[in-house]
């Protein structure tokens, strides 16, 4: 069988065209590990601070804990609890607006 350079031309570069995509892919999965490093980290970070928020606010409305007795003065004091519990996650976002680049 013989080739004749022509062809041997047109295979090289079907083989360049070949490296190169396979190039471009590699990065891309590169670039993509990445973010998932990225998002990884932000998630781990947003579900840390939900946890604090959710003992935070555990704290505030545990009946258990002192100053949150029955009545109208316990009534008044656990709104007041939840108004500031909402002003905190009001403050804090929620975790919900996180920065993603």
């Amino acid at each position: 069988m013989r080739v004749d350079a022509s062809q041997l031309h047109l295979h090289l570069l079907q083989v360049e065209e070949a490296d190169l995509a396979a190039a471009v892919q590699t990065r891309r999965a590169g670039k993509a590990e990445n973010e998932i490093e990225i998002l990884r980290a932000q998630l781990a970070e947003a579900q840390r601070e939900a946890k604090e928020l959710a003992w935070q606010i555990k704290m505030t409305f545990d009946p258990s804990q002192p100053g949150t007795g029955s009545g109208a003065s316990g009534l008044a004091q656990r709104q007041g609890a939840f108004y500031k519990a909402a002003g905190m996650l009001d403050i804090l976002g929620c975790g919900a607006n996180f920065s993603r680049k």
